[in-house]
Protein backbone atom coordinates (compact mmCIF):
# COMPACT_ATOMS: atom_id res chain seq x y z
CA UNK A 1 0.00 0.00 0.00
CA UNK A 2 3.35 2.00 0.60
CA UNK A 3 3.44 2.47 -3.61
CA UNK A 4 -0.02 3.80 -3.80
CA UNK A 5 -0.07 6.09 -1.29
CA UNK A 6 3.20 7.27 -2.95
CA UNK A 7 1.55 7.61 -6.11
CA UNK A 8 -1.36 9.26 -4.89
CA UNK A 9 0.90 11.70 -3.26
CA UNK A 10 2.99 12.40 -6.90
CA UNK A 11 -0.35 12.39 -8.70
CA UNK A 12 -2.83 14.28 -6.71
CA UNK A 13 -0.55 17.42 -5.48
CA UNK A 14 1.29 19.74 -7.84
CA UNK A 15 4.62 21.48 -6.69
CA UNK A 16 6.16 23.60 -9.69
CA UNK A 17 9.52 25.31 -9.34
CA UNK A 18 9.79 28.50 -11.88
CA UNK A 19 12.89 29.30 -13.40
CA UNK A 20 12.43 31.97 -16.18
CA UNK A 21 10.38 30.50 -18.90
CA UNK A 22 11.10 26.79 -17.75
CA UNK A 23 8.56 25.40 -14.83
CA UNK A 24 9.75 22.01 -13.22
CA UNK A 25 6.85 19.60 -11.98
CA UNK A 26 8.34 18.57 -8.78
CA UNK A 27 6.02 15.77 -7.38
CA UNK A 28 6.11 15.02 -11.26
CA UNK A 29 2.42 12.63 -12.32
CA UNK A 30 4.64 10.73 -14.31
CA UNK A 31 6.85 9.47 -11.67
CA UNK A 32 3.31 9.11 -9.58
CA UNK A 33 2.33 6.72 -12.15
CA UNK A 34 5.09 4.69 -12.21
CA UNK A 35 4.11 4.65 -8.44
CA UNK A 36 0.86 3.73 -8.46
CA UNK A 37 1.76 0.77 -11.51
CA UNK A 38 3.80 -1.14 -9.10
CA UNK A 39 1.47 -0.31 -5.80
CA UNK A 40 -1.50 -1.96 -8.38
CA UNK A 41 1.13 -4.85 -8.85
CA UNK A 42 2.35 -5.32 -5.23
CA UNK A 43 -1.41 -5.57 -4.47
CA UNK A 44 -1.95 -8.37 -6.66
CA UNK A 45 0.55 -10.19 -5.63
CA UNK A 46 -0.44 -10.06 -2.25
CA UNK A 47 -4.05 -10.61 -3.00
CA UNK A 48 -4.01 -13.36 -5.91
CA UNK A 49 -7.63 -13.25 -6.31
CA UNK A 50 -7.48 -10.01 -8.14
CA UNK A 51 -5.39 -11.35 -10.49
CA UNK A 52 -6.76 -10.54 -14.17
CA UNK A 53 -9.24 -7.71 -12.47
CA UNK A 54 -5.93 -5.33 -12.66
CA UNK A 55 -5.74 -5.38 -16.31
CA UNK A 56 -7.89 -1.95 -17.05
CA UNK A 57 -6.03 -0.16 -13.95
CA UNK A 58 -2.61 -1.09 -15.33
CA UNK A 59 -3.02 -0.05 -18.89
CA UNK A 60 -4.42 3.28 -17.89
CA UNK A 61 -1.48 3.85 -16.01
CA UNK A 62 0.27 3.11 -18.20
CA UNK A 63 -1.61 5.85 -20.54
CA UNK A 64 -1.10 8.41 -18.01
CA UNK A 65 2.57 7.83 -17.40
CA UNK A 66 2.67 8.52 -21.31
CA UNK A 67 0.40 11.59 -20.74
CA UNK A 68 2.71 12.71 -18.27
CA UNK A 69 5.48 12.75 -20.57
CA UNK A 70 3.83 15.01 -22.89
CA UNK A 71 2.54 17.17 -20.84
CA UNK A 72 5.75 18.31 -20.30
CA UNK A 73 6.31 19.03 -23.72
CA UNK A 74 2.61 19.83 -24.34
CA UNK A 75 2.55 22.62 -22.27
CA UNK A 76 5.23 25.06 -23.42
CA UNK A 77 4.13 24.26 -27.09
CA UNK A 78 0.83 25.41 -26.31
CA UNK A 79 1.52 28.57 -24.51
CA UNK A 80 3.96 29.55 -26.98
CA UNK A 81 1.32 28.70 -29.67
CA UNK A 82 -1.54 30.54 -28.29
CA UNK A 83 -3.35 27.07 -27.83
CA UNK A 84 -3.85 26.98 -24.14
CA UNK A 85 -7.08 24.88 -24.55
CA UNK A 86 -4.79 22.29 -25.67
CA UNK A 87 -3.76 22.32 -22.50
CA UNK A 88 -7.24 22.12 -20.92
CA UNK A 89 -8.25 19.47 -23.23
CA UNK A 90 -5.54 17.59 -22.05
CA UNK A 91 -6.45 17.84 -18.16
CA UNK A 92 -9.88 16.98 -18.10
CA UNK A 93 -8.47 13.70 -20.19
CA UNK A 94 -6.05 13.24 -17.64
CA UNK A 95 -8.58 13.87 -14.65
CA UNK A 96 -10.87 11.82 -16.55
CA UNK A 97 -8.64 8.95 -16.98
CA UNK A 98 -7.17 9.14 -13.26
CA UNK A 99 -11.01 8.92 -12.22
CA UNK A 100 -10.99 5.29 -13.73
CA UNK A 101 -8.00 3.92 -12.88
CA UNK A 102 -9.08 4.80 -8.86
CA UNK A 103 -12.11 3.74 -9.49
CA UNK A 104 -10.74 0.07 -10.06
CA UNK A 105 -8.29 0.71 -7.45
CA UNK A 106 -11.21 1.89 -4.89
CA UNK A 107 -13.11 -1.39 -6.25
CA UNK A 108 -9.83 -3.60 -5.57
CA UNK A 109 -10.29 -1.90 -1.90
CA UNK A 110 -13.81 -3.20 -2.15
CA UNK A 111 -13.04 -6.84 -3.28
CA UNK A 112 -10.11 -7.01 -0.25
CA UNK A 113 -13.05 -6.04 2.00
CA UNK A 114 -15.57 -8.29 1.12
CA UNK A 115 -13.35 -10.79 0.75
CA UNK A 116 -11.22 -10.59 4.10
CA UNK A 117 -14.40 -8.72 6.28
CA UNK A 118 -12.41 -5.66 7.24
CA UNK A 119 -13.42 -1.98 6.69
CA UNK A 120 -11.04 -0.59 4.99
CA UNK A 121 -14.07 2.58 4.33
CA UNK A 122 -13.23 2.26 0.69
CA UNK A 123 -16.97 3.94 0.67
CA UNK A 124 -15.88 7.44 1.81
CA UNK A 125 -12.24 7.14 -0.27
CA UNK A 126 -15.37 6.51 -3.64
CA UNK A 127 -17.13 9.75 -2.24
CA UNK A 128 -13.87 11.94 -1.97
CA UNK A 129 -13.04 10.51 -5.70
CA UNK A 130 -16.20 11.80 -7.03
CA UNK A 131 -16.20 15.38 -5.43
CA UNK A 132 -11.93 15.60 -6.39
CA UNK A 133 -12.93 14.40 -9.69
CA UNK A 134 -15.71 17.25 -10.47
CA UNK A 135 -13.36 19.78 -8.79
CA UNK A 136 -10.54 19.11 -11.53
CA UNK A 137 -12.49 19.14 -13.77
CA UNK A 138 -14.44 22.67 -13.19
CA UNK A 139 -11.07 24.13 -12.09
CA UNK A 140 -9.02 22.89 -15.41
CA UNK A 141 -11.95 24.18 -17.44
CA UNK A 142 -12.21 27.25 -15.42
CA UNK A 143 -8.37 28.57 -14.80
CA UNK A 144 -8.48 29.06 -18.69
CA UNK A 145 -10.55 31.84 -17.91
CA UNK A 146 -9.98 33.23 -15.04
CA UNK A 147 -11.99 34.72 -12.27
CA UNK A 148 -13.14 33.80 -8.63
CA UNK A 149 -15.38 30.73 -10.45
CA UNK A 150 -11.55 29.62 -10.47
CA UNK A 151 -10.25 30.29 -7.98
CA UNK A 152 -13.26 28.46 -5.60
CA UNK A 153 -12.95 25.43 -7.89
CA UNK A 154 -8.89 25.35 -7.42
CA UNK A 155 -9.88 25.92 -4.08
CA UNK A 156 -12.04 22.93 -3.54
CA UNK A 157 -9.91 20.99 -5.49
CA UNK A 158 -7.22 21.36 -3.30
CA UNK A 159 -9.30 20.86 -0.32
CA UNK A 160 -10.47 17.68 -1.79
CA UNK A 161 -7.38 16.19 -2.65
CA UNK A 162 -5.98 16.74 0.61
CA UNK A 163 -8.59 14.77 2.00
CA UNK A 164 -8.69 11.74 -0.62
CA UNK A 165 -5.13 11.93 0.16
CA UNK A 166 -5.37 11.34 4.20
CA UNK A 167 -7.74 8.49 3.00
CA UNK A 168 -5.58 6.76 1.27
CA UNK A 169 -2.98 6.87 3.46
CA UNK A 170 -5.78 5.61 6.61
CA UNK A 171 -6.94 2.84 3.60
CA UNK A 172 -3.48 1.38 3.96
CA UNK A 173 -2.76 1.68 7.54
CA UNK A 174 -6.19 -0.44 8.06
CA UNK A 175 -4.96 -2.77 5.17
CA UNK A 176 -1.78 -3.14 7.15
CA UNK A 177 -3.47 -3.65 10.80
CA UNK A 178 -5.03 -6.84 8.70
Amino acid sequence: MGWIFLGALFTTINIYLQWENLQIDVLSDFIGYIFLYRGIQSVVKTESYLMGQEKRAKTIAIVLMMLGIAHCFLGAYALEQDRGWLIVVAGVVGIVLTYFLWYDMIAFFQEIEERKNIDLKSFDLYRLLKIMTVANVVSSILIYWGGVLALLAILASVIASILFLIDIYYVGKRYNRW
